[in-house]
């Protein structure tokens, strides 16, 4: 399975992205086009495809679980300072970051259990990337 993200589809047409690159086609000859909020299925002289609609600027932070510890900038995880299953307390330090050359400390929201690390040290990650969950 190849996924690519449909940016706009209508009667006329359809815009997508694949990775990096955008991408349109004009649609010549079209039997069918079906469209609800999320999904778009075009059809035409022996063919069809069902396209799922996705946001151009999708809201990040309305994936995050409860509990979740996203890193406030790309840098490189310097250090990894509990395990799963260790007890936290509200604002101890979990990892520390660094991006040119400064430290930034990633502290627990809640008191509770860490119950998953996504990364490890030494890790590169990007901004809003989930680096650990902090369960009540």
């Amino acid at each position: 399975t190849h996924e690519i993200r449909v940016l706009a589809a209508d009667d006329r047409g359809v815009r997508w992205q694949d990775g990096n690159v955008a991408h349109s086609a004009r649609l010549l000859r079209l039997a069918s086009l079906a469209q609800d909020e999320r999904r778009v299925h075009v059809s035409g002289d022996g063919w069809s495809v069902d396209l799922v609609l996705e946001p151009r600027f999708p809201d990040r932070k309305a994936e995050i679980a409860p509990g979740s510890l996203v890193a406030p900038m790309p840098g490189k995880v310097v250090k990894v300072l509990v395990g799963v299953g260790d007890r936290v307390e509200a604002g101890a330090t979990l990892l520390i970051l660094e991006a040119m050359k400064m430290e930034q400390p990633v502290k627990a929201a809640v008191a509770g259990t860490v119950s998953s690390l996504a990364v490890a040290l030494g890790e590169q990650v990007e901004a809003d990337q989930l680096l650990a969950v902090v369960s009540a």
